[in-house]
């Protein structure tokens, strides 16, 4: 699947359409990120997820101002 913001899209034309359906996502950008409860720095969401046993999406709504009782014990948030 792919995605895109419902203003971006009214804004592309039929061929920035299908080119961003035809091309393929670039997983190799990666953010930092540091765990504000101890300070350690981590490479990417991934790694610091799969130190703590959680998941991706609850480092990433955290990082984005999202943080919900799910996720209220875990603060963490994005450093570039």
């Amino acid at each position: 699947m792919t995605w895109a913001y419902y203003e971006d899209y009214v804004a592309m034309s039929t061929e920035e359409i299908y080119a961003k359906i035809n091309s393929q996502p670039d997983y190799t950008t990666k953010k930092m990120v540091i765990c504000l409860n101890n300070n350690i720095i981590w490479n990417s969401i991934h790694d610091a997820a799969n130190f703590y046993g959680i998941t991706v999406e609850g480092i990433s709504c955290c990082c984005n101002g999202f943080i919900n009782s799910k996720y209220k014990n875990h603060e963490y948030c994005g450093i570039d």
